[in-house]
């Protein structure tokens, strides 16, 4: 059976395809002002994620958030800096000192972000984003100490990024913000006869 495609047939295809076209240039073209709100609905999302899982001391999902947290939040060389400045765990043996010692205290926390905003304008590179919490610890279920934090990331997103950005940068973390109590006297002791001796 031979099929003819007639001069009208055509033309309906290319009616129906300029429509789509049409439609999705449409759909596609937010205003400049819809297409900051998003940019930094994103970047936001992210460093509120980020923050969560970075001082997630829980036995049960330290691993689970410091995999996320360098694999999928961090850049390579976040995780390279942050590591040298002892910011966060060295992946493997220390999360499972982490963990063990939390098991033993039967302590768990919560971080709760309160505020998470950026800096700068959004329409840059990179932003910073101040965020500001309280990471809760709790003893057999019960809260034991809270501890206020105010940190800073750099959330990166280019077009390049297809809309998922990442952090290179962390800044601002203390000890306390991490476990709800001071660097222990022993570590400061030993960071000041150091710093003495120079």
């Amino acid at each position: 059976m031979e099929i003819k495609i007639t001069v009208a047939s055509k033309m309906a295809v290319i009616k129906t395809l300029s429509a789509l076209i049409a439609l999705s240039f449409l759909y596609g073209c937010e205003s400049p002002e819809q297409q900051a709100k998003e940019r930094t609905e994103t970047m936001k999302q992210l460093a509120i994620s980020a923050t969560k899982h970075l001082l997630d001391r829980n036995p049960a999902t330290i691993s689970e958030s410091d995999n996320t947290f360098r694999m999928q939040e961090l850049t390579p060389e976040a995780v390279a800096k942050l590591s040298k400045q002892n910011v966060i765990p060295n992946a493997g043996l220390d999360i499972i000192k982490e963990k063990s010692l939390a098991e033993d205290e039967k302590r768990k926390n919560v971080v709760e972000v309160t505020s998470a905003d950026a800096m700068v304008p959004i329409d840059r590179a990179v932003t910073p984003f101040k965020i500001s919490g309280k990471n809760i610890i709790k003893i057999e279920g019960k809260p034991d100490r809270i501890a206020p934090f105010s940190l800073t990331m750099n959330v990166k997103l280019t077009p390049e990024m297809q809309g998922y950005p990442r952090i290179t940068d962390v800044t601002g973390l203390t000890h306390e913000d991490v476990y709800g109590m001071p660097e222990p006297k022993s570590t400061k002791e030993a960071k000041g006869k150091k710093r003495h001796g120079h």
